[in-house]
């Protein structure tokens, strides 16, 4: 799912640093994380709770399913932590050397997309028969997919900066 939200929440802080500053963008980004955060928690507790009688013919599958998906949750939240962070800052660094929006929006998103597919698909993923050419593989065409939607979303950057200003 990540694969297609992150590229627009990456235009969305553009956005939101060019309007408003990289202390709104900080803040934002701080609230999303904790809602995320609280989100896997929520779900972790829940696999723990007692088991309701009405549904305890399917709770080892629930278990299960919810078990399976810690460790993919945990290096998502550690992925979108480090690189919804780096797109902040590279957008704000950016500001004040390029004047053109939509290159700053692309070079701070395309870079923080590389870090955020690559942190995630090596935690996610990464065992000693899911080796590093595997993996590589994987995260090359995942990254080239999201640069592309970066660059497909370059004219909502604008019309949401426009927006915004209003």
């Amino acid at each position: 799912m990540a694969i297609f939200l992150l590229p627009l929440i990456f235009s969305m802080n553009d956005i939101i640093v060019e309007v408003y500053g990289k202390k709104m963008a900080k803040t934002v980004y701080r609230i999303g994380l904790g809602c995320i955060v609280g989100l896997v928690g929520f779900s972790l507790l829940a696999t723990w709770l007692p088991t309701s009688q009405l549904f305890s013919g399917s709770e080892a599958a629930y278990d299960q399913i919810f078990h399976q998906t810690t460790r993919i949750a945990i290096a998502s939240i550690i992925a979108f932590g480090i690189s919804d962070l780096l797109d902040i800052l590279i957008f704000s660094r950016l500001r004040a050397r390029i004047n053109n929006l939509g290159l700053r929006s692309n070079i701070s998103n395309i870079l923080a997309q590389f870090v955020d597919t690559t942190i995630f698909i090596y935690l996610a993923f990464f065992t000693v028969s899911f080796g590093h050419a595997m993996i590589w593989g994987i995260i090359l065409p995942y990254w080239i997919f999201k640069c592309c939607m970066s660059v497909i979303t370059t004219p909502f950057v604008y019309l949401g900066v426009r927006w915004a200003k209003k």
